[in-house]
């Protein structure tokens, strides 16, 4: 039998429209400083004025977040507000899909070569065997610009079942680079131990 759907399959589809609606909801004049999917959503960023975090939370909950708490916001040596927001995203439903046919050793070969394509740097990737519940985790730290890492994620949530998105980080680096952790949920076949 196929396995049961898994909800980072779902995160992995959604991942890049729930990025494109935190871009596209943020008032003029701010901009996001770290931003962290997983089982809920967590957005830093810094706006010129309070009124701003008001905005952007009524924007994000019409847009279908819920749950929406402003965490925390304080004022900066420049004058700028730091605001920190929590979220409930909802994925779509997570579909049951057939496990990939390929290897976990020339999947993450494949998901390398998928990074180099997008002209996004690879720093770190870890595989952990095991990752606390029996399935196979790949932890990376990525380099890059926005666009092309939501190239990539985009890329991912075309593709058939190969991964799902456990966690993803994305934080301001030098502009206009960020830098990215992502920790997915590889799928090996079936014949795979």
């Amino acid at each position: 039998p196929d396995p049961p759907p898994d909800p980072a399959d779902a995160r992995r589809r959604a991942a890049p429209g729930w990025l494109d609606t935190l871009a596209g909801a943020l008032p003029e004049r701010a901009r996001l400083t770290a931003v962290e999917l997983g089982n809920t959503l967590r957005v830093d960023a810094l706006a010129a004025a309070p009124e701003c975090a008001e905005r952007y939370l009524a924007a994000l909950q019409e847009a279908g977040f819920e749950d929406i708490e402003l965490e925390q916001m304080r004022r900066t040596d420049n004058g700028r507000r730091s605001l920190s927001l929590r979220a409930e995203p909802r994925p779509p439903d997570p579909a049951p899909d057939a496990a990939p046919g390929t290897p976990l050793r020339e999947q993450l070969g494949a998901l390398s070569r998928s990074l180099e394509a997008r002209d996004l740097i690879l720093e770190d990737l870890r595989r952990d065997p095991a990752g606390g519940d029996g399935r196979v985790v790949a932890q990376l730290r990525v380099s890059g610009d926005y666009a092309a890492l939501h190239d990539w994620l985009a890329d991912e949530a075309a593709a058939p079942r190969q991964r799902g998105l456990d966690h993803l980080r994305l934080r301001a680096a030098e502009p206009p680079r960020l830098e990215a952790e992502v920790t997915l949920v590889l799928h090996p076949p079936k014949d795979e131990p």
